[in-house]
């Protein structure tokens, strides 16, 4: 048995019987937001990463060629994705598909005289920080580009939040460290840089493993990348919070302080 199980398990069996502590107001609020920020990064990239798998098989390769990024906002009739390209610095539509369920139930080649060519002034302000967050100074933890998340700004003058998530690059093995939250501003400035762990680290998770562990050390509490990490891998994150002392549990259904009996 390894190391990491052995520990896995001692964890497990410790925990099997504990009971949810009460989290504090201003905890409460820390942990909800974490976890509905957590399901919209998951939800986001899902519909990314499966609109491109439609991309690669209904878009004539000349025109993939044309496209430089992405862009997914969801709505109450699924997450809709859109690829683009640039004409000089004005981006354009190119491919546009509608994630619903889990799976892409529409999509077309957006053509130059279509209607929705042009993108929306909300498309638009996404397309900028997508560029703006290329040349923040920060590096994946794998020899992979980054994979891009996008949120929607709230209003026409909320800052951009992007997402850079280090990708897995073997099976089983989870990147824990090398995500950022880039902020930009309504010129398409960077406005903050916010890492998530200090330095890089992998977990290697044996298929019939039950959860994984970290230490954290730069919040009081579980923030949306073990959210969105405990949601991707279908595992549950412990999160071992170094101050104030604390244990948590992370999983696709909630975020609990939980207390040894």
């Amino acid at each position: 048995m390894t190391v990491l199980r052995s520990v896995l398990l001692a964890l497990v069996i410790a925990t099997a019987g504990v009971a949810a502590a009460a989290a504090k107001p201003d905890e409460a609020a820390l942990v909800a937001q974490a976890q509905a920020r957590g399901k919209l990064i998951h939800d986001l990239d899902q519909a990314a990463w499966h609109s491109t798998d439609v991309l690669l098989k209904a878009l004539p390769k000349a025109r993939q060629a044309e496209i430089k990024g992405w862009v997914v906002e969801p709505g109450a009739d699924g997450s809709t994705a859109l690829y683009y390209g640039y004409d000089g610095e004005t981006p354009y539509g190119v491919f546009t598909a509608v994630f619903r369920g889990g799976k892409v139930v529409s999509s077309r080649e957006i053509k130059p005289a279509d209607a929705d060519c042009a993108l929306t002034p909300v498309q638009q302000r996404m397309a900028m920080a997508r560029k703006a967050a290329t040349t923040a100074k920060v590096q994946p933890c794998a020899r992979a580009a980054f994979n891009t998340v996008i949120v929607p700004p709230a209003s026409a003058t909320s800052p951009v939040e992007v997402y850079l998530l280090t990708p897995q690059v073997k099976a089983g093995e989870y990147p824990f460290g090398g995500h950022y939250l880039i902020t930009v501003d309504a010129d398409g400035k960077i406005a903050a840089t916010r890492p998530f762990m200090k330095s890089c680290m992998t977990q290697a998770l044996p298929p019939n493993a039950v959860a994984a562990m970290v230490s954290h050390l730069l919040d009081p509490a579980p923030t949306e990348i073990h959210a969105w990490l405990a949601r991707w891998m279908g595992k549950s994150v412990y999160v071992m919070v170094v101050e104030p002392e604390q244990l948590w549990e992370v999983t696709a259904g909630g975020i609990r302080k939980v207390d040894r009996p």
